[in-house]
């Protein structure tokens, strides 16, 4: 179990048998990557477990960065990816800067985005 604002990393190697008992109310965000299948079936699985405390987060005007993947983050994965949870007060903005060979995609958990 994980508590609020954590995150599970499963690299799942050759196979894993995976199945959830969530408690009620929950909310989760699931996203696997796998950049190499052929090479990933190798390996063996792991487990890591982070908790909300474990990740930098950045405070700025009324913007909480908190990064998942990428940078200082303590999960370390193969897939040449970054993630940020965004908490963003009302009336304020947060804009994220791509170079040109990236892909940004966004969820909105509650409330509304725009891309620009």
């Amino acid at each position: 179990m994980v508590s609020e604002g954590g995150a599970q990393l499963m690299q799942t190697g050759s196979g894993v048998s995976h199945g959830e008992a969530l408690k009620e109310p929950s909310e989760t965000f699931k996203i696997w990557f796998e950049p190499h299948l052929s090479q990933a079936i190798k390996r063996k699985p792991t487990y890591s477990k982070y908790e909300s405390g474990a990740f930098p987060v950045l405070d700025d005007d009324g913007v909480s960065i908190k990064t998942i993947l990428g940078n200082d983050s303590p999960i370390k994965i193969l897939a040449d990816a970054k993630m940020w949870d965004v908490s963003i007060e009302y009336g304020k903005s947060y804009t994220q800067t791509l170079s040109p060979d990236r892909t940004l995609a966004g969820l909105a958990i509650i409330g509304v985005f725009h891309f620009h």
